[in-house]
């Protein structure tokens, strides 16, 4: 379940005879476990109507989201490299509106692979990443212009960049 809801987060409240029914439950945090369950209040004097409650654990309600959601991307994006020309790194940075698998690498003029940056799972939200001009082996790559790729479940993006000796 992906998207910004908006709802008020009310304190505790002791509540004597409390019951209620579980009407949803979700995965909101793309972990694969159910953080969450919607119903509505139930007192000894009957449902309250427009009263609904979220349930998560006990005492807590674990997020995977930055403190103002309206701050998570609205879509994939690449953002030009910084410095560029660079030497000897690079700052890259891209966003997500999701958590999505992604592959982020360096590729030479030629397209092959120079270097895998981030490659797996990654949360929703705005991530930076150093390249530090080295490939896979650890050696340091020529003077040129190479490409980077991030490949995420939305397809692929990429930009060029020069490194200057």
């Amino acid at each position: 379940m992906d998207g910004i809801v908006d709802m008020k987060v009310f304190p505790p409240i002791d509540v004597v005879n409390f019951g209620g029914e579980v009407s949803g439950i979700g995965d909101v945090n793309g972990d694969g476990l159910e953080d969450f369950a919607a119903g509505a209040m139930l007192s000894s004097f009957g449902w309250w109507p427009g009263v609904a409650l979220v349930y998560s654990g006990f005492g807590q309600v674990p997020v995977d989201v930055p403190g103002d959601p309206s701050v998570l991307p609205i879509a994939v994006a690449l953002h030009p490299n910084y410095p560029n020309p660079f030497n000897p790194s690079t700052t890259i940075s891209f966003d997500l509106p999701r958590r999505s698998e992604v592959t982020l690498a360096i590729v030479n003029i030629l397209g092959q692979e120079v270097a895998r940056l981030v490659n797996g799972e990654v949360s929703a939200g705005t991530h930076s990443v150093e390249w530090d001009g080295r490939d896979i082996s650890g050696e340091v790559v020529a003077s040129g212009v190479y490409l980077y790729r991030l490949e995420t479940d939305d397809g692929v993006l990429s930009r060029k960049m020069l490194l200057l000796k």
